[in-house]
């Protein structure tokens, strides 16, 4: 199995676009979340990265997402602080999927770096160990390749990812993690980096904007086209009630009076000639 950084973005390409989509859709919906009640997101951050991350699991059920053991204080026992970072992203965001040929668990991380290697399943993760039922299987079957171990480290501000690297590591020493090769991800993708001035929009002092509402899922297909129709027919209504009222009104001698409410109701229509389209 080739574990090139072109081979598996290649071999995961799919997988790796839906992972961008369902975390970017995660950060919209927990900054929608925190500017609807006026709470800082930075007061508690394990809230905003787990609403980032119970999104994402819902728009990766079809990849069989969930909770990563490993960095999940309620499914196993906390990562030991290390004073050398300040990543507290890990808790409450990582997921884990799986393919027949690799393993990517998918944390936060604002500095870049993969967790200090502080646990025995991270330690065995970063070696590339086997799992323990691949290492249990006996029998006539043919021997299977070890599914490669990845990790997708991503970060955002502003509602914007401004992370998504893709990460093989190598071993360990000590708690040092040690790394075959790191890509952005966002290059290869195909992913424009973000704008940095909608960065600010999630800061403690940023100006007021419109209230957000709670959408995990954008307005599209069906229902946007049902909105889009009864839209055009209110502009129709509203066109032939003022066309009509201009036509009375030239046979009543208000002859400029009536020549506005025409023109006004030939702009108002949603047909060739309407300022709304």
């Amino acid at each position: 199995m080739d574990h090139s950084p072109g081979a598996v973005t290649r071999r995961l390409r799919p997988l790796l676009l839906a992972v961008h989509e369902a975390l970017s859709a995660g950060v919209r919906v927990s900054a929608a979340v925190h500017d609807r009640h006026g709470w800082n997101p930075t007061a508690d951050r394990h809230l905003d990265h787990q609403l980032v991350r119970r999104e994402a699991m819902e728009r990766l059920r079809p990849w069989g997402a969930g909770p990563d053991e490993l960095t999940d204080p309620l499914q196993a026992r906390q990562l030991d602080l290390d004073t050398s970072t300040d990543n507290l992203g890990l808790p409450m965001s990582g997921l884990i999927l799986r393919t027949p040929t690799d393993v990517l668990r998918v944390w936060r991380s604002d500095d870049g770096e993969l967790p200090a290697a502080a646990t025995d399943g991270l330690r065995a993760f970063y070696r590339q160990d086997p799992s323990r039922q691949l290492q249990l299987a006996v029998g006539p079957q043919p021997p299977r390749a070890a599914p490669g171990h990845l990790a997708l480290l991503w970060a955002d501000a502003g509602a914007v990812l401004t992370r998504f690297d893709l990460v093989r590591p190598c071993g360990h020493v000590g708690r040092r993690v040690q790394v075959d090769w790191h890509v952005d991800l966002r290059e290869r993708l195909g992913r424009p980096p973000p704008d940095i001035t909608l960065r600010e929009a999630r800061t403690e002092n940023a100006p007021s904007v419109p209230e957000i509402g709670y959408s995990p899922s954008p307005a599209s297909g069906a229902d946007a086209l049902s909105r889009r129709c009864r839209m055009a027919t209110l502009l129709w209504i509203l066109a032939v009630v003022l066309v009509v009222a201009g036509i009375v009104a030239i046979v009543r001698k208000q002859l400029l009076w009536g020549i506005v409410l025409i023109v006004v109701g030939l702009l108002v229509g949603p047909g060739g000639v309407s300022v709304f389209t």
